[in-house]
């Protein structure tokens, strides 16, 4: 495995430059994800991409399946899935979602983790994403 850090379009090509035999990467995209809807589980970057095939395993997964996923394997994510967040994006238009938000003994204001947000739909898994609201 190779790990980089920044945009996954840099750091393609990156890759790429790295590692030039290396003609396929494995992504996390699912279909219910922003342009996940007319990807294949192997389907070709995008014109202007680092020409590579991505893989796409999980695509017809569902957030419950990734999460049962993780969680059976004991496997890390990132620390904010913990504080109620569902779905990550930028800084300015990711917020815990509402569906976790509760009010403790001491009337505190938190949020119940992601992995006990059962989602019926896109909407609910992104709710804590501006512009989506419950």
């Amino acid at each position: 495995m190779v790990r980089f850090e920044g945009t996954i379009k840099e750091q393609l090509a990156e890759l790429k430059s790295s590692h030039p035999r290396v003609k396929a990467v494995i992504m996390g995209t699912r279909s219910s994800d922003p342009h996940g809807k007319d990807l294949k589980s192997f389907h070709p970057t995008d014109e202007g991409w680092p020409e590579l095939m991505r893989i796409n395993p999980i695509l017809n997964w569902s957030y419950n399946d990734i999460w049962f996923f993780l969680r059976q394997l004991c496997l890390n994510y990132c620390c904010l899935y913990d504080v109620g967040y569902t779905s990550l994006g930028s800084m300015e238009n990711t917020h815990p979602n509402p569906a976790l938000r509760y009010t403790d003994k001491n009337n505190i204001v938190k949020y119940r983790p992601a992995y006990t947000l059962h989602v019926d739909d896109e909407q609910t898994e992104r709710a804590g994403r501006t512009p989506f609201k419950l």
